[in-house]
């Protein structure tokens, strides 16, 4: 004979466990507007990407920039061309005899936490233009397609199927040394997207799982650098490959410029192996190499940063940049 519970029994179970449902569901939405009330004075990055980002480009890229937006954002004023790019207005293809520089990267390329007129390509636009009035050189421009989040992988194939047609007479590449990461599909859930309290357990898990301190961080670069057959040393040749592949069939010249790892600053000395397998990817593929450490060697990474716990280089740490960037670029108008 078989047992069975008896049907009241059965119902207070059930009663048991809508009642501790709907309690964990009444304390996650009392702490999600609470979040929200604390975030509407710092805005997170969410907000920022809603209101400037798109996605359906790729299910590997996640979001990039959408174009024709502005926004204001922890102060600063952000707007996209009809390019996605950061910017005014510029021509579908360059004037005759211009110099176009098209400009790639992640947050760093793009300026995040930085007023447009602090960003590396307006500073390197006005170093161009104040020289070419001295020496009465080419017109140059310098265009900005950073994008938060990108990977060199992601900056290049985002190149390739969305900005070729602008006819860069140069490719700039502003990689940092976690740029040779494969690109894993984005979780874009439904909930990640619209809950705050969602994405800020996303992240502190995220981070937990991330290289911690000096001797983790060290081991982390080791595993993605070392030897050929390396995952980021992989990644980043296919990428070369295809982007060498457009610049010669189309008489581009692209430079590689590696920023180091800012907040790691004080152990980057012992990371140089990561600059010697960027030299040696780019110059295989015949692009130019220019590692930018020696900017901020010796330096206090703390006064080069936004904020001690943001890894973005501050209007200054983005001059040093500019300043180690423009001879070479000059050299090859």
């Amino acid at each position: 004979m078989t047992a069975t519970l008896p049907s009241n029994t059965v119902w207070r179970a059930g009663r048991a466990v809508l009642l501790t449902t709907l309690l964990l569901l009444a304390v996650a939405l009392l702490a999600e507007g609470l979040l929200r009330l604390k975030l509407r004075g710092q805005q997170d990055f969410n907000v920022y990407a809603d209101a400037m980002m798109e996605t359906g480009f790729s299910p590997l890229w996640g979001r990039a920039h959408a174009p024709d937006r502005s926004f204001v954002f922890r102060s600063i004023a952000y707007r996209t061309n009809e390019w996605a790019l950061r910017g005014g207005p510029v021509q579908p293809r360059p004037a005759p005899g211009q110099r176009r520089i098209l400009l790639i990267g992640n947050s760093i390329a793009q300026g995040l936490g930085l007023a447009e007129d602090d960003t590396l390509s307006a500073g390197l636009t006005r170093r161009f233009a104040a020289d070419r009035t001295a020496s009465a050189g080419a017109a140059v421009e310098v265009l900005n397609a950073g994008v938060p989040g990108f990977t060199a992988q992601a900056s290049i194939e985002y190149f390739l199927a969305k900005l070729a047609p602008l006819a860069p007479t140069d490719i700039l590449v502003l990689a940092t040394p976690l740029d040779g990461r494969p690109l894993d599909t984005p979780i874009t859930s439904w909930i990640l997207h619209n809950s705050r309290l969602a994405g800020k357990i996303y992240g502190r898990i995220a981070r937990l799982t991330e290289p911690q301190g000096r001797d983790e961080v060290l081991a982390a670069r080791h595993v993605l650098y070392d030897g050929p057959d390396a995952p980021g040393t992989r990644v980043l040749a296919q990428e070369f490959d295809r982007l060498a592949t457009y610049a010669r069939s189309n008489g581009v010249s692209v430079t590689v410029a590696l920023v180091p790892d800012l907040i790691n600053l004080a152990a980057y000395p012992e990371m140089l192996f990561v600059d010697d397998q960027f030299r040696r990817l780019a110059e295989d593929h015949g692009f130019r190499f220019i590692p930018l450490y020696p900017a901020f060697a010796g330096g206090d990474a703390v006064q080069m940063l936004l904020s001690p716990t943001d890894p973005h280089p501050n209007a200054g740490a983005v001059r040093r940049i500019m300043d180690l960037l423009y001879p070479a670029l000059a050299a090859q108008d």
